[in-house]
């Protein structure tokens, strides 16, 4: 298996298996070795949008077996919030 086609080992998950109408979720993403996380919305409408990395936090740098939490408290402070479509729940992939 060559170094570009090797899979990376990575856990996904929200906080709670289900969410109440306005209540906010958090993304946990672990990985098993170093690696770089990118997190993308797609839209009702198809449209994909990268949700992170973003302008305030830049680094995507992941660190095995460290978990990294989405949306960040500097990110929730300022407003972020994992997009949630009616009817549908965010998941994790």
């Amino acid at each position: 298996m060559t170094e570009s086609s090797r899979r990376m080992n990575l856990r996904a998950s929200l906080d709670k298996p289900l969410y109440a109408a306005g209540e906010d979720a958090t993304l946990r993403v672990e990985a098993a070795e170093d690696g770089f996380l990118y997190l993308f919305n797609v839209g009702e409408d198809g449209r994909v949008t990268l949700f992170f990395p973003n302008r305030s936090e830049k680094e995507n740098r992941l660190r095995a077996h460290i978990p990294f939490l989405f949306p960040s408290d500097a990110l929730r402070a300022g407003g972020v919030r994992l997009p949630r479509q009616p009817g549908r729940e965010p998941k994790a992939i």
